[in-house]
C-alpha cells in the first residue's frame, strides 16, 4: 500500500475570467502545499483542468479514491498536455490504492503518445519503476487483470534478475502456455540469460526493492480520545504529538517520500475493533498500525491485524499472551517474561549469582516474569533454590512462610538445611506491589539478610538507607527510561515545544520512538509488502527511551535494568580511582 505525490504542474489559459480568477486561487494555494483548500476550489472550476488539479490536490492528500472520482468526469482523455497529466495522475492513483494492472496499463498506454513531453518521460520511469517495485504475489496480481499483452510480458521480463531461477522459469512457462501469441516475444532471451552460470549468484541475496520516487506512506494511528482531564488522556495525547512530530520530521528529511497519518478512536463504543480495523485497512490503506493503548485493546485489535495482514506496533502494551499466535502484532515495551528473562541474565552473567531465589504473587503480571527469569536462569546454568509463585493475596501478603529461608542464624540454617541464596527475584507488580515490597523488606531486617533484591520497576523508589539496609543490593527493570544524550534529548524538547506549545513527557519520547520503528523499517523495504518480516529483525541503540531488537519475534528482546543509586558509594569509587591515578 503505497501512494505517490504529484509534482507536476502546468498553467493553462483560454477560460472566462471568473473560472480564471478561481483557478489562480486554487493554485496559489496549490503551490503552498495547502491541498485541502485547493482541493475546494479546484471544485468550483467546472471545466477539465478544474477537473484535474482537483484530482491532484487529493491525490496529494492521499485520497486517490477522490482523486480518480474527479478524473471521472473527463468525457474523454486525449494527447494534450491536460490529458497526458490526467492520464498520469489516474496511474498513480491506481497504483497508490494496489491497482498495479490498472496502474500499468495506464502507464503504457500514455506511453505510446506521439507527443513528446516531461509528462511522457516521467510516464515511462514510473512504469519501469512500478515493474521492479513488486513482489511475485503483487506481479501475479498484475498479471491476471492486466488488459495489456505487451505489459504481461514485461511483467515477465522484469522478473529476470530479481527472483531465483526456479520462480523465474515458472513465470516463463506461464506466459508461453496461456498468451496466444507468446511465439511474437523474446523468450529465447529470458532463457538465455538464466542460463548463465553467474545468475545464481547474482540474485542469491534478496534486496528490498527500491521504491518509487515520490511514494507515500499510510501510518495508521488508534488511540482514545479520553477526557481531557483524565490522566490516560495526558498519555494518549502525548503518544500521538510524539508520533506526529516523527512524522512530520520524516517528511521534512525525505524529498522523494512522505508519511500520512490516519487516526481512529477507539474509544468510540458504538464502534468495535472490527469496525475501527476496516476504516483503517480499506478506506485508508494503511501500511502499519500503531496502538492501541491498552493490553486488552490491543488484543482486540490484534485478531484484525492477522485478518488484513497489517503489522500492528503497540507502544505501550506488555501482557504476554498479546503477540501469542500472531504474525503481525509487535510489543515495543517487552512483555513480563522477556524482562524476567533479561534479568536472569543479568544476575548470573554480570552480577555472577548462581544460586537464586524466586518469590512473586501467581495471580499478577508478576507470574510470567518469574516463570522466565527461573527459564533463562537455569539454562544459564544458575540454581533457583526457592521457587516460589503463590496467592499471596489469599495469605493477606504474609510471606514469612517464604523469607524465613533468608536467616541468618547459622544453627537454623544448618538444622533446616536451608540454602543461602545469592539472591531473590521479586517481580511485584500492580496494587499489591508495595505491600508485598514492604513485607519482604519487613522480613529481610528482621532476619538480618543482607541477600541482593532483583525487582520490577515498581522497586525504583525503595529508599534502602533509609531503612538502614545500606549493604543490601538492589537492580531493577525499567521499561523506559529517557537516555543520556542531552543534546539529542535537548533538540527534541525545543522542536515539541516549538510545534505543540507544551513541555513533552516520556510518552511523548516513546511515541516518537515507535514511529521512528515504523518509518525507518518502511524506507529499508521500500515496499510495504516486505514490512512484516523486516520489522522481526529491527534492532536499533539510538532510541529516546528503549533500546530495541526483536531478534525474529514480535517483542522487544531490549530491557533496561538499573541498579540502586548510592552516592556516597560513587563518591568513594572516584576518590579511589583518583588515588590510584595519582
Amino acid at each position: 500500500m503505497k501512494k505517490h505525490f504529484i509534482t507536476l504542474l502546468l498553467v493553462f489559459s483560454g477560460i472566462n475570467l471568473t473560472n480564471a480568477q478561481v483557478f489562480d486561487t486554487g493554485m496559489s494555494l496549490y503551490n503552498s502545499g495547502d491541498y485541502e483548500r485547493a482541493a475546494r476550489i479546484f471544485e468550483q472550476v467546472n471545466e477539465p483542468r478544474g477537473y484535474l488539479f482537483t484530482a491532484k490536490s487529493y491525490y496529494n492528500l492521499s485520497k486517490p479514491s477522490k482523486a480518480l472520482g474527479s478524473l471521472s468526469k473527463f468525457k474523454s482523455l486525449g494527447d494534450d498536455d491536460i490529458s497526458q497529466d490526467a492520464k498520469l495522475t489516474k496511474a498513480l492513483s491506481y497504483f497508490q490504492l494496489d491497482n498495479y494492472a490498472s496502474a500499468l496499463d495506464e502507464l503504457y498506454e500514455l506511453s505510446k503518445s506521439s507527443r513528446q513531453t516531461s509528462i511522457l518521460y516521467n510516464s515511462i520511469r514510473y512504469y519501469e519503476e512500478i515493474l521492479n517495485y513488486l513482489s511475485v504475489e503483487q506481479r501475479y496480481q498484475a498479471y491476471r487483470k492486466s488488459d495489456h499483452e505487451d505489459v504481461r510480458f514485461d511483467l515477465i521480463k522484469s522478473s529476470v534478475g530479481l527472483y531465483n531461477i526456479e520462480i523465474v522459469k515458472q513465470l516463463i512457462e506461464f506466459f508461453t502456455e496461456n498468451e496466444p501469441n507468446a511465439f511474437r516475444y523474446p523468450i529465447g532471451e529470458l532463457e538465455s540469460q538464466l542460463s548463465d552460470s553467474m545468475y545464481a549468484a547474482r540474485v542469491s541475496n534478496f534486496r528490498y526493492p527500491k521504491a518509487p520516487e515520490g511514494t507515500m506512506y499510510n501510518i495508521g494511528v488508534a488511540l482514545p480520545t479520553l477526557n481531557q482531564y483524565g490522566e490516560a488522556f495526558e498519555v494518549s495525547q502525548h503518544l500521538y504529538f510524539g508520533i506526529l512530530l516523527a512524522v512530520e520530521e520524516f517528511n521534512e528529511n525525505q524529498f522523494d517520500k512522505k508519511a500520512f497519518i490516519n487516526y481512529v478512536d477507539t474509544e468510540s463504543a458504538h464502534q468495535l475493533a472490527e469496525n475501527k480495523m476496516y476504516d483503517l485497512a480499506w478506506k485508508h490503506n494503511s501500511d502499519v498500525i500503531i496502538g492501541p493503548l491498552f493490553s486488552e485493546m490491543v488484543e482486540s485489535y490484534s485478531l484484525q491485524a492477522e485478518r488484513f495482514q497489517i503489522p500492528m506496533i503497540a507502544p505501550l502494551a506488555n501482557a504476554d499472551s498479546i503477540s501469542v499466535y500472531r504474525n503481525y502484532t509487535y510489543q515495543f515495551n517487552p512483555s513480563f517474561e522477556i524482562q524476567g528473562k533479561r534479568m536472569a541474565e543479568y544476575a548470573v552473567n554480570q552480577l555472577q549469582y548462581d544460586t537464586l531465589a524466586v518469590l512473586a504473587e501467581s495471580n499478577g503480571l508478576g507470574g510470567p516474569s518469574a516463570s522466565g527469569f527461573r527459564y533463562r536462569a537455569e539454562e544459564l546454568g544458575a540454581h533457583i533454590a526457592y521457587y516460589n509463585v503463590h496467592d499471596l493475596e489469599s495469605l493477606g501478603y504474609d510471606i514469612r512462610d517464604y523469607t524465613k529461608v533468608f536467616t541468618t542464624e547459622t544453627l537454623l540454617v544448618d538444622s533446616l538445611r536451608y540454602v543461602p541464596v545469592d539472591a531473590i527475584y521479586a517481580p511485584f507488580t500492580g496494587i499489591a506491589a508495595q505491600t508485598l515490597v514492604e513485607s519482604l523488606l519487613t522480613d529481610l531486617q528482621a532476619l538480618r539478610s543482607e541477600i541482593a533484591i532483583l525487582g520490577s520497576e515498581e522497586w525504583e523508589n525503595i529508599d534502602l538507607d533509609s531503612l538502614g539496609m545500606t549493604s543490601t543490593e538492589l537492580s531493577y527493570t525499567k521499561s523506559f527510561d529517557i537516555g543520556a544524550d542531552t543534546l539529542k534529548i535537548n533538540d527534541f524538547e525545543s522542536n515539541y515545544r516549538l510545534r505543540f506549545n507544551r513541555e513533552p513527557t516520556l510518552f511523548s519520547f516513546i511515541g516518537y520512538d515507535v514511529a521512528e520503528i515504523v518509518l525507518e523499517s518502511l524506507l529499508y523495504v521500500g515496499n510495504p509488502v516486505y514490512l512484516n518480516d523486516a520489522m522481526r529483525f529491527y534492532r536499533s541503540n539510538d532510541k529516546f527511551t528503549l533500546d530495541v531488537d526483536f531478534n525474529g519475534t514480535h517483542i522487544n528482546q531490549k530491557v533496561s535494568i538499573e541498579d540502586y543509586y548510592r552516592p556516597e558509594v560513587i563518591s568513594d569509587t572516584l576518590a579511589v580511582d583518583s588515588q590510584i591515578e595519582n
